[in-house]
C-alpha cells in the first residue's frame, strides 16, 4: 500500500509541476490564449504555487523533514483545483 501511495503522489507531483511549468514558461502561441482569460501576474502566482506544491507533495516525505507538510500541499492544490473548476464553469467551457 505505501508503494502504491508513492507511485501516486510522485504522478501527481509530476502533473502538478508540468501544469506549473506552463503557467510560468508558456509557448507563445499558448501564451496569447492564456493572456485573453488570466492576468500574467495571476499565471505567475498559479504557477509558483503548483510547482511549490509539486516539491511539497514528494519532498517532506522524501526527506522525512516535516512531513505534515505534504497534507498542506494537498489542501491547497485542493483548493487551487476548486477554483480553476469554478473559472471553468462560469464560462460555460464544459460539454
Amino acid at each position: 500500500m505505501n508503494i502504491t501511495l508513492w507511485i501516486l503522489q510522485v504522478l501527481l507531483a509530476l502533473a502538478f509541476l508540468a501544469h506549473g511549468l506552463m503557467f510560468l514558461m508558456p509557448p507563445p502561441d499558448i501564451a496569447a490564449m492564456m493572456d485573453a482569460m488570466l492576468p500574467r501576474w495571476f499565471q505567475l502566482f498559479l504557477g509558483t504555487a503548483e510547482v511549490l506544491a509539486a516539491v511539497g507533495l514528494t519532498l517532506p516525505g522524501l526527506a522525512r523533514i516535516r512531513p505534515g507538510l505534504v497534507p498542506a500541499a494537498a489542501v491547497g492544490l485542493m483548493v487551487v483545483m476548486i477554483a480553476a473548476t469554478v473559472l471553468h464553469l462560469w464560462r460555460a467551457e464544459y460539454s
